[in-house]
Order: structure tokens, then C-alpha cells, then sequence
């Protein structure tokens, strides 16, 4: 970890002192290394806070990738700090350079929480659980819900969706973590930039109105703009991208996309629009919209990708089109359907469940 000529600590080194695999030895040579600048006692002593506030640190590599982000931050805060006469000495320019160190500092904390939340967003995605210490708002199965932050911004949550933040958001920043869908307007603060969180992807914002959607870490978070300026950060890679645009975002990529960004938050006007979507992606959003969980009788289709828009507030309209699009013939038993390719249905429903390639009326839909 450290040489005994005090060599730099290594990135292996601070990952398993974080995670308390060090030997006694490594953790004393450690120790000594944090602890031995003022600058690397105070990032160290932010990260422990951190640590013992937020529950166990996960065995991920986009959390080594923090770490090592991290360690880099201290190292490099040092470099610039390291200037060549005493402030007090700098003569004409020191209230200048006062001011640039206190910069220089605010920038390097600003950049250490940036690093804390992709580890706070990586280990929520993974752990429904955590943390235990935020606000939190959900919505259930074909339930959405609008939510007025601290800060005047509104959040509209989509099906089977969880927005947290801290007790001091709006105070110390402005930073939620979102698993699901949510549609944002966020409103402007000078200074203070709007974070959404979804696993190791951040969208950085000031004042806009988008869309950010990541049911699952494996998913990538698909970032839609309707109006304004977003940044959206996935690893060391990020997209710039201005309203009507569209980009999808993984713990290690952001890539743009060709697609308008529009259809991505029709679902808060009542509709749900599919287009060139893989099948197993729409029956997982019908599901969130309608209740219904799904069969298929023939596992090829999944394969393939649909088009279509559905009317959330319409079940029959959902399963006409839906068994249209697929070509299917729907059996419904209680809130589960089976799908059956047409050209395969060879006999009657059993007794108590209901057969149809017509649209069916359901009280309270």
C-alpha cells in the first residue's frame, strides 16, 4: 500500500482498506498515508461519514471505478493546493489566490460527492432496502404520482417506480436516486445543479423539463429532454444533450440516440408508445400499466419487435392491439394471460377461463 519511503496509496490498497480486507499492517501504513494532510484526513473523514450513514459497500467494479476516481481527487487536490509561495505572501494577488484555493476546494468537495453518489446509487440499485435514512416516495402497479420537492421542482413518478433524497435536500444539494420512471420539471437555483441518480448514472441539471427511466441496473437509463440542457453521465463518459434529444446511459457509457424524445413522456398525457420495442420489454411495461402478468405459449416471440401505442386508461383497447400486433389469440385466467401464436390454438379454453381476440370491458378501467 505505502513504501517506507512514504510511496503514494495504491488503488488496490484503498479498496481493500475500505472494505476491511487489510491486513493490521496495511491498515496502519494506510492510516498514516490519509492522515498524514490536512487534505487527506478531511476527504477520508467525509468517506468513513459516508460509509458508516449509508450501509455496506458493495463488491462492484463501477464502485472500484469510484474509488479510484476518488483516491485521484485527494491526490490531485494536493497538486493544487501545492502553490509555490505562502498565501500570505503572494503580495499584490493574495486575496485573489485565497479565493482560488477556496475555488479550487469547493470544486474538489464538488467532485467528491459526485464520486460518493455514483457509490450511493450503485448500491441502492442493488439493495431495494438502502439507504434507510432517505425520503422516499413509490408508486405502486398502474399508480403514478406527483410530488412537489423541497425546492418547488415537481416529479411525476410512472408505475412501480421509487424516488429517494436526503432529509437535506434543497440545503446542501439538490441530489434524488430514482429507480423506475419519473418525468421532472425542475426549477432553476442559481449555483445549485439538480441530480438524478440512477444506479452509477447521473443527470446533472440546473432548470429543464425531462424524463429519466431505469427499472434495473442491468437496463440502461434512457434520458429524454423536453425543454433546456441535461448532462448525462455514465462513467467517464458523458452527453450534452438539449431539448428534443434523446441518449442511453450504463455505469460506464452515455451514448446518444436517434429517437424522438417525446414518445419517451407520452405516458404522463395517458399513452404508452412502443416503437421497434423488443417484445419482452412491452409485455414488462403493460404489466406495470395494467396488472397483468404474462405466458407464451411460443418462446419465438420474444424475438421480435413491435410498434404500437396504447391508451393507458383503456384495458380493451390494450389487449385488442396487443394481440393484434403480435398476432396472438389472449387467454385470461384471473390477472394472468397466455399468449398463443394463432396458428397453434387447437382446442377450447378450460372451464373458467376466457378466450378472445376481441376487446374486452372490464369494470373500473
Amino acid at each position: 500500500m505505502t513504501d517506507a519511503n512514504g510511496g503514494e496509496l495504491s488503488e488496490d490498497g484503498l479498496s481493500r482498506y475500505l472494505s476491511g480486507e487489510a491486513t493490521p499492517a496495511e491498515v496502519q501504513a494506510a492510516e498514516a498515508w490519509l492522515g498524514s494532510t490536512p487534505a487527506r484526513a478531511e476527504a477520508m473523514a467525509a468517506l468513513h461519514h459516508f460509509l458508516r450513514t449509508t450501509g455496506p459497500q458493495v463488491a462492484d467494479e463501477q464502485v472500484r471505478d469510484t474509488e479510484r476516481q476518488f483516491l485521484h481527487l485527494v491526490q490531485a487536490g494536493e497538486r493544487k493546493y501545492a502553490v509555490k509561495k505562502p498565501l500570505g505572501l503572494t503580495g499584490r494577488g493574495s486575496t485573489a489566490g485565497v479565493r482560488g484555493a477556496s475555488t479550487l476546494r469547493k470544486g474538489i468537495g464538488a467532485a467528491m460527492f459526485a464520486c460518493l453518489a455514483t457509490i450511493a446509487g450503485v448500491m441502492w440499485m442493488r439493495s431495494p432496502s438502502y439507504p434507510p435514512s432517505y425520503t422516499a416516495y413509490t408508486t405502486n402497479t398502474g399508480q403514478t404520482k406527483v410530488i412537489t420537492l423541497g425546492d418547488g421542482s415537481r416529479v411525476t413518478l410512472a408505475p412501480e417506480s421509487e424516488l429517494r433524497m436526503a432529509s437535506t435536500f434543497g440545503r446542501d444539494s439538490r441530489m434524488v436516486m430514482l429507480r423506475g420512471a419519473a418525468y421532472f420539471e425542475v426549477r432553476t437555483a442559481t449555483g445549485s445543479p439538480f441530480i438524478v441518480q440512477t444506479g452509477g448514472v447521473s443527470t446533472r441539471v440546473l432548470g429543464t423539463k425531462f424524463v429519466v427511466r431505469r427499472y434495473a441496473s442491468a437496463d440502461p437509463a434512457r434520458v429524454a429532454v423536453m425543454s433546456g440542457r441535461v448532462v448525462a453521465r455514465g462513467g467517464r463518459q458523458a452527453v450534452l444533450l438539449d431539448a428534443g434529444h434523446v441518449a442511453d446511459a450504463t455505469d460506464s457509457t452515455a451514448v446518444p440516440l436517434d429517437v424522438p424524445a417525446e414518445s419517451s413522456m407520452r405516458w404522463t398525457q395517458g399513452q404508452l408508445v412502443f416503437d421497434g420495442t423488443p417484445v419482452r420489454a412491452l409485455l414488462a411495461e403493460v404489466s406495470r400499466w395494467y396488472g397483468y402478468s404474462f405466458r407464451l405459449d411460443d418462446s419465438t416471440l420474444m424475438s421480435r419487435h413491435v410498434t404500437t401505442t396504447l391508451s393507458v386508461s383503456d384495458t380493451s383497447d390494450m389487449m385488442l392491439k396487443v394481440s393484434s400486433v403480435l398476432n396472438v389469440t389472449m387467454k385470461l385466467d384471473g390477472k394472468t394471460i397466455t399468449l398463443q401464436p394463432r396458428r397453434l390454438l387447437r382446442k377450447a379454453p378450460a372451464r373458467g377461463q376466457q378466450d378472445f381476440t376481441t376487446p374486452i370491458t372490464e369494470k373500473g378501467r
